[in-house]
């Protein structure tokens, strides 16, 4: 794996005398329960181990841990490849295991967080609907118009939510044009491909 220069001097930075092992081990912990969620990022500034680092150090390595947990995760290596990849730049073997630990203890949690990552829209998977017939509204003594209640089941990175909203008439007919068009679009796009 290719490291960029910024990256292997946080790896020196992590490698070397600058932390002490305590500080190091609290680091590597940190970021990684800052990752799964399990720790509040603005924790890390107030911690008791790292009162004594400049935050330029504690920031610089927190980025570098970071960024080799989601490089690692992303190409999906295995404890050996990041062995290999602490012991060229010089790692203490207690530092090397200490990581390795942490990686495979995490490992399931952020390849789902991996993959749950990025831009989707929302999906639509289940619509419900039900038309109801408006008799009468406070301003008005007889309305007849039919109101509709509709509710989309949307799965948004895997988990279902409901959206719900509901149309009059003209609002439904407006619905049923614009799914129109963008089916035709969507058609228009299929045969370009």
């Amino acid at each position: 794996m290719e490291l960029s220069s910024n990256l292997l001097r946080g790896l020196q930075l992590l490698g070397s005398d600058n932390l002490s092992d305590l500080e190091y081990e609290f680091l590597v912990g940190a970021a990684f329960r800052i990752v799964t969620k399990q720790m509040d990022a603005d924790r890390l500034d107030d911690s008791e181990p790292l009162a004594e680092l400049s935050q330029i150090i504690v920031k610089q390595a927190h980025t570098t841990i970071l960024s080799i947990i989601s490089l690692c995760v992303r190409a999906n290596n295995d404890p050996r490849e990041l062995e290999n990849i602490f012991e060229e730049n010089g790692f203490s073997q207690d530092r090397i295991s200490k990581f390795v630990e942490y990686y495979i203890e995490y490992l399931q949690p952020l390849k789902t967080i991996i993959s749950s990552t990025g831009f989707h829209f929302p999906h639509i998977t289940d619509v419900e609907w039900r038309m109801d017939l408006l008799l009468k509204s406070d301003s008005l003594e007889k309305e007849n118009t039919p109101l509709f209640f509709i509710k989309f089941k949307v799965m948004e990175y895997g988990i279902p939510t409901y959206k719900e909203f509901t149309a009059t008439l003209s609002q439904m007919q407006d619905l049923v044009n614009i799914l129109q068009d963008a089916t035709s679009a969507l058609e228009r796009l299929d045969l370009f491909i």
